[in-house]
């Protein structure tokens, strides 16, 4: 692929958006750990109950495979951002 030349000041403002999506990304994959450990202490009757496509898994395997995705993008988004923010420096 060939690379794209992005106008400097188009950059600098670009870089500090993509900062504060990867961190507003690290926030709701917390708070869906958070949701995760609560429903499994405190309502197992719903953690175990069936969820997903076709009823084939519970809330708990759904909800944790959700958190996985979320937890590798975020790192993915903040890695990103981090490479940025060097390049600008």
């Amino acid at each position: 692929m060939r690379r794209i030349d992005i106008p400097r000041p188009t950059f600098a403002v670009s870089i500090p958006a993509m900062a504060l999506v990867a961190l507003c990304m690290a926030v709701i994959a917390l708070s869906t750990a958070v949701f995760l450990v609560g429903i499994i202490a405190d309502s197992p009757n719903i953690a175990a109950a069936a969820n997903g496509p076709g009823q084939l898994i519970d809330v708990t395997t759904s909800t944790a495979i959700q958190l996985t995705a979320m937890l590798a993008l975020s790192a993915v988004a903040a890695l990103s951002a981090a490479r940025g923010l060097r390049s600008l420096a």
